[in-house]
């Protein structure tokens, strides 16, 4: 039991680093920038996350990655959208 809390309290401990560092790299960028985890993201695109590892895959849209967790802006969500539309020819 002493190495399950051990373990518990390190896993707490380096989500409180990478929540840290995410808001210090909020406020490197763009203060009022918009960030976006994987969920999020999906939702924003309407699409998978098996879709969204692709276009990371890719090189088809832009990410920040600390520990596991992986974040988009919203400026190059809404890039990536724009330059994937599509006109309509009349």
């Amino acid at each position: 039991m002493k190495e399950y809390e051990e373990l518990k309290e390190g896993l707490i401990s380096l989500s409180k680093s990478n929540q840290k560092i995410l808001e210090e790299l909020k406020q490197i960028q763009n203060p009022s920038e918009k960030w976006f985890d994987v969920t999020e993201t999906c939702s924003w695109l309407k699409c998978s996350t098996r879709t969204l590892q692709k276009y990371r895959d890719e090189g088809m849209i832009p990410f920040s990655q600390i520990g596991s967790k992986i974040y988009f802006r919203l400026s190059d969500l809404q890039e990536f959208f724009m330059n994937n539309r599509r006109e309509i020819k009349k």
